[in-house]
């Protein structure tokens, strides 16, 4: 287990395959024939990928952290040869209707309630005399 900063970046590759001598081979692409599992701990909680390919492209998922009261976000992606795995723990929205609206994401097969938007205050200038 390695603790990771806020808002920061962590590398790293899973580990080669075993040949014969000492060492591995790196494999690339079509040549990996087993699955990338990757399991993150918050708190308690656990995050488990059971196969990062499979994830490329799916919507993110959202898990919920009883530890912290919050849910975390998950999105896998492939960014030229790597594949990246984003996490985020807030989303931010600002309702520019004027009815408000509630917002629940799924996760962990459930649904969560996270509460209602508003309607966004008027905007005002700079100095507060609202354009006039």
């Amino acid at each position: 287990q390695h603790p990771l900063r806020k808002s920061s970046t962590q590398f790293f590759q899973f580990e080669l395959f075993p040949e014969r001598g000492t060492g591995g081979v790196r494999k690339y692409g079509q040549d990996v024939k087993h699955k990338k599992s990757l399991t993150i701990y918050i708190g308690k909680a656990e995050i488990s990928i059971d196969d990062m390919d499979s994830e490329v492209q799916k919507p993110r998922s959202a898990h919920y952290i009883s530890d912290y009261k919050t849910h975390v976000f998950t999105s896998v992606v492939k960014r030229g040869n790597s594949t990246v795995l984003h996490l985020s723990s807030h989303v931010e929205m600002y309702n520019s209707s004027s009815l408000p609206f509630r917002i629940a994401v799924l996760g962990d097969d459930k649904v969560h309630d996270l509460g209602i938007v508003k309607i966004a205050p008027k905007s005002t200038s700079v100095n507060g005399s609202g354009g006039k």
